[in-house]
């Protein structure tokens, strides 16, 4: 996945490297600086800017691939949308801050439990079960 922290102007708002193992409890990954980290790209500011890889199961197809990085997406829409095509190609680039996160899941079981435990489901809270 790829984050170019676009979705706001403002630091406060950005996501960093340091911040995925609570946005990913327990769900292994590697984030790697993109090569535009800090930099102005655009006509946007310098930010963090990276990439973050997710051990999943295997994938069949393409259309699988992109499934998977339309969940990750739909579950944090600070990675870039246009980023969720199967043949997306990242750039590397030379740095010697990578996090190497160890968890005990992989991104599709922790989708498959954030998608279960929030299914849209309302709590029914003790002796309103049958109001309407």
């Amino acid at each position: 996945m790829d984050c170019d922290n676009d979705h706001s102007d403002h630091p406060k708002d950005w996501i960093y490297p340091d911040m995925y193992p609570d946005i990913f409890p327990d769900v292994s990954f590697v984030v790697v600086p993109s090569r535009h980290d800090g930099k102005v790209k655009g006509k946007k500011s310098a930010r963090p800017r990276h990439h973050v890889y997710f051990p999943h199961q295997p994938t069949a197809s393409a259309e699988d691939c992109s499934a998977l990085k339309k969940r990750m997406y739909a579950a944090a829409p600070f990675f870039d949308k246009g980023a969720t095509d199967a043949a997306r190609f990242m750039y590397g680039c030379q740095s010697g801050n990578i996090i190497w996160h160890e968890g005990n899941r992989t991104i599709d079981e922790f989708l498959d439990e954030k998608a279960f435990s929030h299914f849209g489901r309302e709590t029914i809270t003790e002796g309103s079960r049958n109001k309407a």
